[in-house]
């Protein structure tokens, strides 16, 4: 339950927020690897008692704008990342695939700014689960998707694997942590392949089925959808109004431990010569 900021000292502390998102937020994510996952926020210990009710806590409207900014940010880029997979799908070439590539780039970015703020409030993201993330786990084994240099008709794609939503839900995470089939990870790993040098997007022209009945540029290209549509669902998770609630109180409770401002010391007037 949240409740309109009232009194100097909640306008103080409020007033501070967006300067200190900024701060710490991009400390975060200056500490971290640009080509790597953002940090895993920490989860909640499993418990066999209800935890206590958290107290009535103030979220002033310039903090829950944060958080919504972020959070559609996140979800808007997400959304122009599967458009733009979908239209390389459709029409494989090097400039649809570039195109795809820098909006991964965009969405990647945008949600490590978004769980900085949960990093920040100290909560866990709603989607990890038994310490398997379906949007930014990394490592992962590339192998296990297609094939890569020295192991060639490899993967997922040359497989007899049914490539289904149900499949990469069960599948991702399930006998190691470094095979992932949900996620920012896996669906790089499709648009770039194995950095060998061959024009990726001829990889996914048509062709017929192979000697042993695998067409794999089909099969490439439906693990390639299945995983954006995926991603995309995934994330819409952060954009509801909920999840958004229950960040922007978080950050309100950090915010309301923070000692209170030192009001600046102001210089006497200086009197004019003469006077």
């Amino acid at each position: 339950m949240t409740k309109p900021a009232t009194g100097r000292r909640g306008h103080l502390r409020m007033h501070r927020l967006p300067a200190l998102l900024i701060a710490v937020a991009s400390a975060i994510l200056a500490a971290c690897n640009d080509a790597g996952p953002a940090p895993e926020a920490p989860t909640t210990a499993p418990t066999t008692t209800p935890a206590p009710a958290l107290p009535t806590v103030t979220v002033s409207e310039a903090l829950a704008g944060a958080v919504n900014e972020r959070a559609t940010a996140t979800c808007e880029a997400t959304a122009r990342l599967h458009e733009n997979v979908t239209r390389f799908l459709d029409a494989p070439s090097a400039s649809t695939l570039t195109a795809a590539r820098q909006n991964w780039q965009d969405a990647h970015q945008r949600y490590r700014e978004l769980v900085s703020l949960y990093l920040l409030a100290g909560i866990g993201l709603p989607q990890i689960g038994d310490d398997r993330d379906p949007i930014d786990a990394w490592p992962i084994l590339p192998g296990y998707l297609d094939e890569v240099a020295g192991y060639p008709r490899s993967g997922m794609v040359f497989s007899e694997v049914p490539l289904t939503p149900e499949f990469l839900r069960e599948e991702h995470q399930s006998t190691d942590f470094l095979y992932l089939t949900r996620g920012f990870h896996p669906l790089a790993v499709m648009l770039d392949g194995d950095g060998d040098g061959a024009p990726r997007h001829e990889a996914f022209a048509q062709a017929d089925d192979d000697e042993q009945g695998i067409n794999a540029p089909q099969r490439r290209a439906d693990l390639t959808r299945l995983m954006s549509n995926q991603l995309t669902k995934d994330i819409r998770v952060l954009c509801s109004q909920t999840e958004q609630q229950q960040l922007a109180e978080a950050l309100a409770r950090v915010v309301e431990t923070l000692p209170e401002p030192v009001p600046a010391a102001h210089e006497p007037a200086s009197e004019e010569p003469g006077q």
